[in-house]
């Protein structure tokens, strides 16, 4: 009679246990799904031009240079969605005939992390807009006209701000299933150079970006 109390609960025990681990499983798959459907990752490269605006220094022309890194993306619905990029990205500017040199140039390149929203116009168009914080990872002059040599010299610390704030707005067209071309703006809040470069502010960045993208 022990035997079959102890049988007896043993099942009774066990079903509950079973439906349990039935139900974890197919939570486990629910949500894998719901990832793969609603996130996505993907690669992001391109040019840059970029310049300064209210630049009160060099009047500058557009430097160009390239920008890769990742992003993921939230889809909310077929129409609306966020995106976090991790860009590197070749900024600057350059000169003609500055001061005493013949030509001129500032290179400044960042670690970008732009939060976007997306709004998605028919099957194809999407708009883009957000904000971007940058970190300066390392910045470069070059210059001719006093020497026949144009090697890069390091800008002082002193002349940079370490740390850049602004607005990002653009437009992509989704050419496949994997692949998408964009063109974006990016405006600067904070002087690029600091106060102590050649005695002025410098202006914010302005860079203008062409890219691709691959979505995995």
């Amino acid at each position: 009679m022990r035997k079959v109390v102890l049988f007896l609960l043993t099942v009774t025990l066990a079903v509950p246990l079973f439906g349990q681990q039935e139900g974890v499983e197919q939570d486990v798959e629910q949500t894998v799904e719901y990832v793969k459907e609603n996130v996505n990752f993907g690669l992001r490269a391109g040019l840059n031009f970029s310049s300064f605006v209210d630049d009160e220094v060099l009047n500058a022309d557009r430097l160009a240079g390239v920008h890769l890194g990742f992003y993921g993306r939230y889809n909310f619905s077929n129409r609306v969605a966020a995106k976090a990029e991790l860009i590197y990205s070749m900024q600057g500017a350059r000169a003609d005939e500055f001061s005493v040199f013949d030509s001129y140039a500032v290179n400044l390149n960042y670690l970008k992390i732009p939060v976007l929203g997306e709004l998605t116009f028919g099957d194809a168009v999407t708009v883009e807009l957000g904000p971007y914080i940058a970190f300066l990872l390392d910045s470069r002059q070059s210059f001719k006209g006093l020497s026949p040599s144009d090697n890069p010299l390091d800008v002082s610390e002193d002349d940079t701000n370490s740390v850049d704030l602004g607005i990002a707005a653009g437009l992509a067209y989704k050419m496949s299933d994997t692949f998408s071309i964009g063109a974006r703006y990016n405006h600067g809040f904070i002087d690029a150079l600091g106060s102590n470069f050649f005695g002025r502010a410098s202006g914010q960045n302005s860079v203008i970006q062409i890219s691709g993208f691959y979505a995995f």
